[in-house]
């Protein structure tokens, strides 16, 4: 066992890791080109290596091939009164349908039901939009008033079922925000899994300046999370506190299939043939975005190369 393990070399893992992470695949974002020829470059080398490709009813029997639904963020816009609110500069779009309409506007706090703690108690949000903070409620002192973690897809989920017209979710502070906006702000296709009963959330769904969202409810920002910490500090919920009418969102976005791979190669054992040991990694990274080719050599370009090196160590040990 000791010789094929030796085939494994940081030498030979170097040199494959700076062609798959080279801008030849263009950061093998799902769908694009780039990622294509990740998977075109992994299959070659599961056959050259003799893996057996399982994949059976496909014309390269290494490829499985994924469904994908991608959206594109065409404009947008977001006013109140006077005021309007810029996408890609106050704002992204996280997820959405593409519509137009005005309703009033509720913050929710953290947006938490549970046991002592509801920030949604006594709230009427049918057809209203929702504004809620990223996060658990942290005293001044910094002690947690739960402990959980909290996600914009799990939060579409749990407010699916309220008739809301639009969630704009934000962050307790503005470095928070300054620091992910980047990533979350531009025009590029979102991508998500295509499944035939998959659930919409019947809403969009924005990411907001926290100065910006205080603006609509007409406070410095200061004076708004004041209030906030106030109502923590006490224990107590701060859905409700703020509110405001004729929030008018418009969003222009169009949704097209596409498809991408997983890519797999299969050698069978001897005595235990029933029994399957499955080594993975994702070889997808974020592709160009604003003219930048973001290579992934960390995420996860190594973990690949780990996983075709093993993959040639077992074959060659069969």
């Amino acid at each position: 066992m000791k010789k094929y393990m030796n085939t494994i070399s940081p030498e030979e893992l170097k040199e494959r890791l700076y062609v798959f992470a080279s801008n030849d695949f263009e950061g093998r974002r799902t769908g694009t080109r780039g990622q294509k020829r990740a998977a075109e470059f992994l299959s070659n080398f599961y056959f050259n290596n003799g893996l057996e490709g399982p994949i059976k009813d496909q014309a390269n029997p290494y490829l499985q091939p994924i469904d994908f639904m991608e959206s594109v963020t065409k404009g947008g816009s977001i006013t109140l009164g006077e005021n309007t609110y810029t996408l890609n500069k106050d704002y992204a779009v996280l997820n959405g349908i593409g519509s137009s309409n005005t309703s009033d506007v509720v913050f929710i706090g953290y947006g938490i039901q549970t046991e002592g703690y509801n920030d949604l108690e006594g709230l009427d949000l049918e057809g209203k939009a929702v504004v809620m903070l990223f996060g658990e409620p942290t005293t001044s002192e910094g002690d947690r008033l739960f402990e959980f973690s909290q996600q914009e897809s799990f939060a579409e989920k749990m407010f699916s079922n309220l008739g809301i017209s639009n969630m704009i979710v934000s962050t307790p502070n503005q470095m928070m925000f300054n620091a992910q906006f980047p990533y979350m702000k531009g025009s590029r296709a979102r991508i998500s899994l295509k499944e035939e009963d998959q659930d919409v959330a019947p809403f969009s769904t924005f990411f907001m300046s926290p100065e910006k969202v205080a603006d609509m409810f007409g406070m410095s920002s200061d004076e708004f999370f004041k209030k906030i910490q106030d109502k923590v500090d006490a224990k107590e919920p701060s859905g409700g506190m703020f509110s405001a009418k004729h929030l008018t969102i418009e969003l222009d976005k169009t949704d097209r299939n596409t498809v991408s791979h997983n890519v797999m190669g299969y050698i069978e054992g001897s005595d235990l043939k029933d029994e399957l040991i499955v080594i993975s990694s994702h070889y997808d990274h974020d592709g160009i975005k604003n003219g930048v080719i973001y290579p992934g050599a960390d995420d996860d370009a190594s973990g690949t190369m780990g996983v075709i090196e093993i993959a040639q160590a077992f074959s060659q040990a069969k």
